[in-house]
């Protein structure tokens, strides 16, 4: 986990470099093993394991618990990230259309916002791992928000 020192000074280049967020010359995203696509991962007895997040880049890619840590996603081009929450009546949380997301470790979740929160969120509860978000038209938006919102592997409303 990256510490940003928050100071007064701090300008949005120099908190984007310290969180290792400037984008790499050539994106690279976590694709899955060949032929396991669209399978979820299973327990040692052969249960479904389900997922707790998945974030959804500009490309079209996912990255999700199953492949790595919080820490271990891409860190650009973020356009929603959906996670299970613990209700029947929001049994999953859509967070969409901001500039930083972050990870809060304390409460095992993600959050969004402008580089304001984002700021004052490390600056209050310590280190988080933060992620880019990205503009994009409105037609990949759309997109990309229609195949995050009917994701099977996340309940709908009235399913645990």
């Amino acid at each position: 986990m990256v510490e940003v020192p928050i100071s007064a000074t701090l300008s949005l280049k120099a908190a984007r470099l310290a969180l290792g967020a400037e984008p790499p010359a050539e994106p690279t995203y976590v694709q899955p093993a060949a032929g396991t696509a669209g399978r979820a991962p299973t327990g040692s007895a052969g249960e479904p394991i389900p997922r707790r997040w998945r974030i959804w880049y500009a490309d079209g890619s996912t990255f999700d618990d199953s492949a790595g840590a919080p820490a271990d996603a891409p860190t650009t081009g973020v356009i929603v990230i959906v996670q299970r929450a613990e209700s029947l009546h929001w049994p999953r949380v859509i967070c969409c259309a901001h500039d930083w997301y972050w990870w809060r470790p304390d409460e095992g979740r993600w959050y969004g916002g402008d580089v304001h929160g984002f700021l004052d969120q490390a600056a209050h509860r310590g280190a988080v791992w933060a992620k880019q978000g990205r503009m994009v038209t409105h037609d990949a938006y759309n997109a990309i928000m229609q195949r995050a919102s009917h994701d099977h592997e996340f309940p709908q409303a009235g399913t645990p």
